[in-house]
């Protein structure tokens, strides 16, 4: 049983609703309720790792960036970005290199998929849209924070 907020942002009934509405259910679905736990959890992480808020943490002592205020709440678009991030298997992996081409002698083959790389491109544009009125405007997914001193 997750523990909200401490081990996701979504509990694993809010996420079987979000998705029961969208054209993810039947990928969602197929997950077991322990796959499904792993990866709400995973998705939190994941957002706390890779984004940074604006704004101070409710308690500075609480181990994710949300809740930011006293009343406890997890903003709506958050639980959202969680349910969307909870869809990629390998979120915090590494992606494996991928070859375009293979020359042996004479004989050369090229090929490049990148539709899986769009799709997830897409998700995550998606999910940066759904964090942007959270998110530090001085920094963002990608990019470090540089201080000089």
């Amino acid at each position: 049983m997750l523990v909200i907020p401490k081990d996701s942002y979504v509990s694993l009934d809010d996420a079987d609703n979000y998705h029961r509405l969208r054209n993810s259910f039947e990928q969602w679905q197929a997950l077991t309720e322990e796959q499904k736990q792993r990866r709400l959890v995973s998705a939190s992480d994941f957002l706390d790792h890779h984004y940074y808020f604006s704004g101070e943490k409710a308690d500075l002592t609480q181990p994710r960036a949300f809740p930011r205020d006293k009343s406890g709440q997890i903003p709506p678009n958050i639980c959202k970005a969680v349910c969307e991030l909870a869809l990629q298997a390998d979120l915090n992996q590494n992606s494996a290199q991928k070859m375009s081409s293979v020359k042996v002698g004479p004989v050369s083959v090229s090929y490049d998929d990148q539709s899986g790389v769009e799709r997830q491109a897409n998700r995550f544009e998606y999910v940066r849209s759904l964090l942007s009125d959270y998110l530090d405007t001085k920094s963002s997914f990608g990019q470090v924070r540089l201080q000089r001193g």
